[in-house]
């Protein structure tokens, strides 16, 4: 019978990414998760920089989690209270 091994996820940066751009669609409507997607996009940004297994595809989403976080600004009116 054939061993399984099962080996720990190392793409830590792309899992926090994909939590990011999921928490950046939710800001669009509601800005007062917009603080805590930030987070997840910083933290996952430098993890997946960090990380050696797939720095790619966990800088991919980081990237795609950013902009919707750019978007989720205008989109929300947060902006607003930047310009005043």
């Amino acid at each position: 019978m054939a061993e399984v091994i099962e080996q720990p996820i190392k793409s830590k940066g792309l899992i926090l990414g994909i939590i990011a751009c999921v928490l950046a669609l939710i800001s669009m409507f509601q800005w007062l998760v917009m603080p805590l997607a930030v987070l997840f996009a910083i933290f996952g940004t430098f993890i997946s920089i960090k990380d050696s297994h797939r720095p790619q595809a966990g800088v991919l989403v980081n990237i795609v989690a950013w902009i919707l976080l750019g978007v989720a600004v205008f989109v929300s009116g947060v902006w607003v209270f930047w310009v005043d």
